[in-house]
């Protein structure tokens, strides 16, 4: 979604892991995982709204493997 099609109306991203929610919708359009652990190896993907013009748009769904070292 291009914010420049979305003018000053807010886009809400919404984060998921396996298409589960990772929380609430959120003004950022980054997701950071803090103290990543093999057991957050999976499909994420991101769906990005705009409520005011009724759009949304999904991200292509990206593996993640983590390999812990040691």
């Amino acid at each position: 979604m291009n914010t420049r099609k979305t003018g000053s109306f807010p886009i809400h991203y919404y984060f998921l892991k396996n298409d589960n929610p990772l929380g609430p919708a959120t003004s950022k359009n980054i997701f950071t995982i803090r103290n990543v652990g093999r057991e957050d190896s999976n499909w994420y993907s991101c769906r990005a709204v705009v409520p005011k013009l009724n759009q949304e748009k999904w991200s292509t769904p990206e593996r993640v493997n983590i390999r812990m070292s040691g």
